[in-house]
């Protein structure tokens, strides 16, 4: 991807002094990937949020009484 090219080195390491002209898209193109990339934020959102949800319910109907009386946290319970 270009604009990864030219914002990274080669290492990964950000490159703190590039410029907007370097990068050969319109500013359409630009816009146009800004928002997209703002669709798969919310579309991975909305998967996160259902994953969650499952995972309450599972432990809820399914886990160990350790695991429903909270003593035992499992995986992804930071966050919910």
């Amino acid at each position: 991807m270009i604009p990864k090219k030219v914002i990274f080195h080669p290492d990964a390491t950000y490159k703190p002094d590039w410029r907007r002209e370097e990068i050969p898209l319109t500013k359409e193109d630009l816009q146009a990937m800004w928002a997209r990339t703002g669709e798969v934020l919310a579309s991975i959102e909305r998967q996160e949020r259902m994953i969650r949800r499952f995972y309450r319910f599972l432990t809820r109907h399914f886990a160990p009484k350790e695991v429903r009386d909270g003593l035992q946290p499992g995986p992804g319970d930071g966050g919910a």
